[in-house]
């Protein structure tokens, strides 16, 4: 029973570090796009049901789908065109995972795409075997960020288009899909955990933001320093000179 007990408070705990991990990447990636990219409520919630969807069919988890939406919305790209480029990204990153199955971290494709919207730092993408042929070279030399970003997403697609759905389709990826279901129930579990502590939380937080709180605290932090100086102290006056007469003996 203690031991069924143990490994049901390990699971709650685990899932609600997953289900506030899910919960920061969301805020981060709902804030970016709404500063950066100008984007509704409607805009941010259809995003993130199309980052949730988009996993189980190519095998990323949501969350590193959404750190590349964060990414490409510092761009100052419009929804529209995030959600064209995000395909590109993760059959990049799928392009360049290794045999163990490591995710590549969608946020640094992004950056290097998001680059490439800005002038000369495509080349960042032809040092990581992004080929661009001499007519797309002259376009993105005269380009706006628009266009730049429909040539780089439209070679991305040439070179690499198709690799995480076909990924998906292969043994490992499917387990990986299968655990990503899970992980998702494990996000839910420890969000109804932290839908249910959040009162409790605020709660403390508004207490340790009072006079009294405060007050409280630093004299709790003030005994707690008494008694680490008192335990220094007898150890330097009491222990070390007492095992220092007796080591010999001992």
């Amino acid at each position: 029973l203690a031991a069924g007990a143990g490994l049901l408070v390990t699971g709650l705990i685990s899932a609600t570090k997953e289900a506030a991990n899910a919960e920061f990447v969301q805020t981060k990636m709902a804030q970016a796009l709404k500063q950066s990219a100008k984007a509704t409520t409607e805009q941010v919630d259809e995003l993130t049901k199309y980052a949730e969807a988009l996993q189980f069919k190519v095998g990323i988890d949501d969350e590193n789908i959404k750190n590349g939406i964060a990414m490409l919305a510092t761009f100052k790209l419009t929804t529209a065109q995030i959600k064209t480029a995000t395909p590109a990204l993760i059959d990049m990153a799928a392009a360049y995972k290794k045999s163990t199955g490591e995710a590549v971290d969608l946020q640094q494709v992004a950056i290097m795409v998001g680059k490439a919207t800005g002038g000369e730092l495509y080349k960042n993408l032809q040092r990581v075997g992004v080929i661009f042929n001499e007519t797309q070279l002259a376009m993105l030399e005269n380009a706006d960020a628009a266009e730049r970003l429909r040539i780089v997403t439209e070679e991305l697609g040439n070179e690499f288009g198709g690799q995480a759905l076909a990924q998906a389709y292969t043994f490992s990826g499917k387990m990986t899909i299968m655990g990503l279901y899970f992980d998702e129930f494990k996000e839910k579990v420890g969000m109804a955990v932290i839908n249910g502590l959040t009162p409790f939380v605020d709660t403390m937080m508004i207490w340790a933001r009072s006079t009294e709180g405060q007050a409280k605290i630093l004299e709790i932090t003030t005994k707690i320093v008494d008694m680490i100086t008192q335990m220094v102290n007898w150890a330097t006056q009491v222990a070390i000179p007492w095992i220092q007469t007796h080591w010999p003996q001992i």
